[in-house]
């Protein structure tokens, strides 16, 4: 994830199968400095055979402690609110984002789009919003835990990763397995959301070659915010009757 960035992520839709209620774009980064303003909208469009009356809501989704006293309508605007929209109709809600000068790392706010009709009712379509605060970025991680089990004879890793810093971060990774000096296997640990201030998330991932005895190393990369990088090695073998330990 790049620094200063503004991004919005389709995280959750309850929709009929037959429903069809869209926003776009999914994500968009923009970087906003303290006392800065933005703006910006999303394009929500009805693919129903029926019109739809759209109200639109917003609520705190994640506040770093620093924050704690900026409300999400000091920095937030939304218009229109509520509107009609015809069967294959489009429309634009706007979005205005004004960074208090007291602001420091992440702003961030879920909005829901919710059709007013009965065919849709407990229908919402929600996006979360990230407002980074240029220039008050603190970008930093650390490996907490890692754990490495053997099932038959494949490994399963996972590696929990800690976010020291005041922005949310998506890490990415990958993990070698290296014998003999010979890498025999390389794949990717899985993440599913972002990782919060503050807040730890495991990255898991497989290898499926087929381990047999013998010792080896899992070299551990991950990688978040502007390419920054934690490494680490961990050293363990497998006896004869197949049973993992890692070296301390």
């Amino acid at each position: 994830m790049r620094r200063g960035i503004f991004s919005v992520l389709l995280i959750f839709a309850l929709l009929p199968p037959s429903f069809a209620l869209t926003v776009t774009p999914v994500r968009q980064e923009i970087r906003v400095i303290p006392g800065g303003n933005t703006k910006g909208s999303y394009t929500v469009s009805n693919e129903t055979k029926e019109s739809l009356q759209i109200k639109v809501s917003a609520r705190e989704w994640f506040k770093w402690k620093e924050n704690k006293d900026i409300a999400m309508s000091d920095w937030l605007i939304l218009s229109p609110k509520k509107f009609l929209l015809e069967s294959g109709e489009s429309k634009k809600v706007n979005y205005e984002v004004k960074i208090p000068t007291q602001a420091v790392g992440v702003l961030s706010a879920m909005l829901s789009f919710s059709p007013q009709t009965k065919s849709s009712e407990g229908v919402v379509l929600s996006v979360s919003l990230y407002a980074i605060v240029e220039g008050t970025e603190v970008i930093s991680a650390d490996i907490e835990k890692t754990d490495i089990q053997k099932k038959e004879k494949n490994l399963h890793i996972s590696v929990t990763f800690k976010n020291r810093g005041n922005i949310h971060l998506r890490p990415e990774g990958e993990v070698i397995i290296i014998k003999k000096k010979k890498e025999i296997d390389r794949f990717k640990l899985r993440l599913g959301r972002p990782v919060y201030p503050g807040k730890t998330r495991t990255l898991v991932g497989d290898s499926k070659i087929g381990i047999i005895s013998g010792k080896y190393r899992a070299r551990i990369l991950l990688y978040y915010g502007d390419n920054s990088l934690i490494e680490k090695v961990i050293p363990f073998k497998i006896n004869r009757k197949g049973k993992l330990k890692v070296k301390e």
